[in-house]
């Protein structure tokens, strides 16, 4: 979360001040350690739970120039922004991919100042969140829905611009994965730019090696269903967030987080019960009162505010709708 991320999406003094209640608690973080094998860790350990993301970043092979220099992966880029390492880029940047990550590195790239451009096969981008989309469009960031690409152009060494069609719809063959696209003739044309940054999703980047199975795209197996899961081949060694799952959000890896907790605590003799209460509270319904309350002038900008606020408050369930006097009874 401190290196694949933005800035402005997770700052790392809330990820640190994270940590920070994790090492209060006796857990010991062992950074700078490059895990080989997950099966000769379990040699000194009862139990390993590998959670390692899908941290291999994807580019369209097949697109020719996609190994051209200042060509990125979107990991590639995010990591060397967030850690402010430098990283060559032109004026304007395409984003090939329409998910939160293309929209996270369409921002950034537009909190640098430069020029963005996101291209992808949905229209209007819709399998990204809307909030991420919209806060990249407020940067700047022009999306180009419905689009699909043909060649990254490179001229004199140098990325120009990426060649795009128009399409229809598409879909993906069941099994392959492979594109089906139905295009629309004639409508090839360029667009301008210095660089680009795959943001087409990515990847496991185990091997064998690891120690484990692994099935063909690198993601461990569970033997005993043929698919990704908790468990893994090797006994005492388990798996947990985007490793299993494929790229989602930061709030899925943790709750499979707590999910593996619990198995790994079974498995040694414990009854798995991870729940915990982060703060007691006794709801009081006595909110109080203002004098003259209804002489008071409007404060509508204060009061939209004040609505959000009680949409999380701990009464909220509790208040019931006030009657009218219409419906009270004479009895």
């Amino acid at each position: 979360m401190t290196a694949g991320m933005p800035e402005y999406r997770i700052p790392t003094d809330a990820v640190m001040a994270e940590i920070k209640v994790l090492e209060e608690a006796g857990v010991k973080i062992v950074c700078n350690s490059d895990i080989k094998s997950a099966a000769d860790l379990k040699k000194d350990y009862d139990a390993v739970l590998v959670a390692v993301g899908a941290a291999k970043g994807k580019k369209l092979m097949n697109l020719p120039g996609h190994d051209a220099k200042g060509v990125y992966s979107a990991l590639e880029f995010l990591k060397k922004n967030r850690l402010g390492e430098e990283i060559e880029l032109g004026d304007t940047v395409n984003v090939i991919g329409g998910g939160d990550v293309a929209f996270d590195c369409a921002g950034s790239a537009a909190r640098l100042g430069k020029k963005v451009n996101v291209i992808c096969l949905e229209e209007g981008a819709c399998k990204a969140s809307a909030e991420e989309r919209d806060d990249a469009v407020a940067q700047g960031a022009v999306i180009y829905g419905s689009h699909s690409n043909e060649e990254i152009i490179v001229e004199n060494g140098k990325v120009t611009g990426l060649r795009v069609h128009k399409i229809k719809g598409f879909s993906f063959a069941p099994g392959t994965g492979a594109l089906i696209e139905d295009p629309i003739p004639d409508s090839s044309y360029v667009i301008p730019c210095d660089n680009i940054i795959f943001a087409a999703g990515q990847a496991s980047d185990l091997t064998s090696d690891f120690g484990i199975e692994l099935n063909k795209f690198g993601y461990p197996v569970d033997p005993a269903t043929g698919k990704s899961g908790l468990r893994t081949s090797l006994a005492g060694v388990y798996t947990a967030g985007d490793i299993v799952t494929g790229t989602k959000f930061v709030i899925s890896a943790v709750a499979m987080g707590h999910e593996a907790a619990s198995l790994i605590d079974k498995d040694f003799g414990g009854d798995g019960n991870t729940d915990f209460t982060l703060i007691k509270r006794d709801a009081n319904p006595c909110i109080g009162q203002i004098d003259g309350f209804c002489k008071l002038g409007k404060e509508t900008e204060n009061m939209v505010a004040e609505a959000k606020r009680c949409l999380q408050c701990d009464l909220r369930k509790q208040l019931t709708r006030v009657k009218l006097w219409t419906e009270y009874s004479d009895n």
